[in-house]
C-alpha cells in the first residue's frame, strides 16, 4: 500500500510538472518541495540522510565505493557522507528548484532511544561538511563519534526572494523528554533541548536563532544563552572556526523566522515572539548575579535549561547520570518511528529510494550529482536577478578513513585544513 502511494505521487507530479512550470511561484515551490520532503522522506531512519527536492551535490567520504544519492528520495547513510552542498531558490517557471535535505541523527543520545532523533533539515543555499572524527589515528576510541557531531555549516543569508520563502539554513530539532543534545558546529560547541535555526554570512559571522526553548553556545570554556526569542552571532575566520565571544544577544526579526518550515519537523512547535531588548537585559542581569536564566514564565523550566546555563535537565534512564544523587531522569515518550514524517503520515511499505523527476525545463541530468571528493564543487550562481553573496569556501574535506585505511589524496585545488581547536564530543557524552 505504501509503495503505491510513493508511485501516485511520482506519477501525481509527472501530471503536473507542465502545469508547475508555467505556475509556480515562489511560495508554490516551498509547498511543493516540502510536501515531496513528508512524502519521500519518511523512511529516513537513525544517522541516515534524504534527498528531499531538487537540487543538491552530495560528496561522498573518501573510503566509501558504493554511494548513491542522485535523485529526490534516494536516503544515504549519514556516515558515508562527506558533504552537502545545496541549490539557493529559484523561482524561475522554466527551471524551478529549491534545495532541501533531511537527517534523523542520534547526536549523543544513547542506543536504548533508537526511536529518538534529532531533526537536521537543511533548506536553500547551504553547505555543510563533516568534520574529520578522529583526531588522532595514534589514539584508541572505544567507538566512533555519532555522525555529524562535528561539522562545517556554510550558508547564504537574506537570500529569500520573496516573503513567503525561508532564507536559507539549518533548522535542528531535539525531541521530547530527552533532555538536552550537544554537537560542534563551526567550532562552537552547542547544547540544546528545543528549536534553533543556524546560518552563516559572507562577512564572517553565524547567526544562531532560537525559536523554541533554549541553546547554549560554549566558546573557550565560556557559556553563552540563546533563549526562545532572541539571537546571537558568532565570529568566524577564514576557515570557518569561531573566534572570540559572541556577540550579546538579541531580538529577532519576527518575519524573518515566520516562514521557515517548522511544518517539516517531527515535534510541532510555536515559533516564540521577539524578547524584548528590556527583557532581555534583565536575564543578562540575573545571569551576572548567579541566577540562572528559567523557571519564570517567559523563560524555559529549568529542567529544560542546558546545565552549562545553570539549569537541571533530565537524564535519561540507564545512563551513568542517572544514578546520580537528586538526578530528576527523563520520562521519554513512546518511541517515534522514523519511518513516520513530520506530517504522520503512513510510512510507505518499501524502502527503496524512489527518484522524482524534475519539473518540466529542468534539466533531468546533473541537477544533482554524487560526487567523488576529488572533484571541485561548481560554483554558485545568480538565480533570477538574486545574486548569492560572496562567501569563504568551506575548508576542502577533512574526513578520513578509518585508521586502518590510507589516507585519501587531497585535491589540487584546496589543501587540507586541520581539524585543531575542533572539539568532537565524545562517545561517552550522554544528555545531561
Amino acid at each position: 500500500m505504501g509503495h503505491i502511494k510513493k508511485v501516485f505521487w511520482i506519477l501525481l507530479l509527472l501530471c503536473v510538472a507542465p502545469v508547475m512550470a508555467q505556475q509556480l511561484s515562489c511560495p508554490a515551490i516551498v509547498e511543493t518541495a516540502l510536501e515531496a520532503v513528508d512524502t519521500l522522506c519518511r523512511d529516513t531512519g537513525r544517522n541516515q540522510a534524504c534527498y528531499g527536492n531538487v537540487s543538491l551535490e552530495a560528496v561522498a567520504r573518501a573510503d566509501v565505493s558504493d554511494f548513491n544519492f542522485d535523485s529526490v528520495g534516494d536516503i544515504a547513510n549519514v556516515s558515508d557522507l562527506q558533504s552537502l552542498k545545496l541549490d539557493p531558490m529559484n523561482d524561475d517557471p522554466s527551471d524551478p528548484r529549491w534545495g532541501v535535505a533531511m537527517m534523523r541523527l542520534q547526536a549523543n543520545l544513547p542506543d536504548t532511544l533508537p526511536g529518538q532523533n534529532v531533526t537536521f533539515l537543511l533548506f536553500g543555499d547551504v553547505e555543510i561538511q563533516a568534520v574529520n572524527p578522529f583526531m588522532n589515528p595514534e589514539e584508541e576510541y572505544p567507538q566512533p563519534p555519532a555522525p555529524m557531531s562535528a561539522f562545517y555549516l556554510r550558508t547564504g543569508i537574506g537570500d529569500s526572494p520573496c516573503a513567503e520563502v525561508p532564507e536559507s539554513g539549518l533548522l535542528v530539532q531535539t525531541p521530547e523528554g530527552v533532555g538536552t543534545i550537544s554537537f560542534n558546529v563551526n567550532g562552537v560547541d552547542v547544547s540544546l533541548g528545543s528549536t534553533v535555526f543556524f546560518q552563516t554570512d559572507a562577512e564572517g559571522e553565524m547567526n544562531v536563532t532560537t525559536v523554541e526553548g533554549s541553546a547554549s553556545l560554549t566558546i573557550e570554556g565560556e557559556a553563552y544563552p540563546v533563549l526562545a526569542g532572541t539571537k546571537r552571532r558568532v565570529l568566524l575566520n577564514s576557515e570557518y572556526q569561531a573566534q572570540g565571544e559572541p556577540e550579546a544577544a538579541h531580538p529577532y526579526v519576527a518575519n524573518q523566522v515566520a516562514p521557515l518550515p517548522i511544518q517539516s519537523l517531527e515535534r510541532p512547535i510555536e515559533i516564540a515572539p521577539p524578547m524584548p531588548e528590556e527583557r532581555i537585559q534583565e536575564i543578562e542581569n540575573m545571569i551576572a548575579n548567579g541566577q540562572a536564566p528559567c523557571g519564570q514564565a517567559d523563560l524555559p523550566t529549568c529542567e529544560h535549561l542546558p546545565e552549562e546555563l545553570g539549569g537541571s535537565p533530565c537524564v535519561l534512564p540507564g545512563t551513568p547520570e542517572a544514578d546520580a544523587q537528586g538526578a530528576t531522569e527523563c520520562v521519554v515518550e513512546e518511541e517515534t518511528d522514523n519511518s513516520t514524517g513530520g506530517t504522520g503520515n503512513v510510512a510507505p511499505e518499501s524502502t527503496e529510494a524512489v527518484g522524482v523527476p524534475t519539473p518540466a525545463g529542468a534539466t533531468p541530468e546533473g541537477t544533482s550529482e554524487s560526487t567523488n571528493p576529488t572533484q571541485p564543487a561548481t560554483e554558485n550562481t545568480s538565480v533570477d536577478g538574486v545574486t548569492t553573496p560572496t562567501e569563504q569556501p568551506l575548508p576542502s574535506p577533512t574526513d578520513q578513513p578509518l585508521p586502518t585505511q590510507p589516507p585519501p589524496n587531497p585535491t589540487e585545488e584546496t589543501a587540507l585544513p586541520t581539524d585543531e581547536g575542533i572539539d568532537t564530543p565524545t562517545p561517552e557524552q550522554t544528555p545531561p
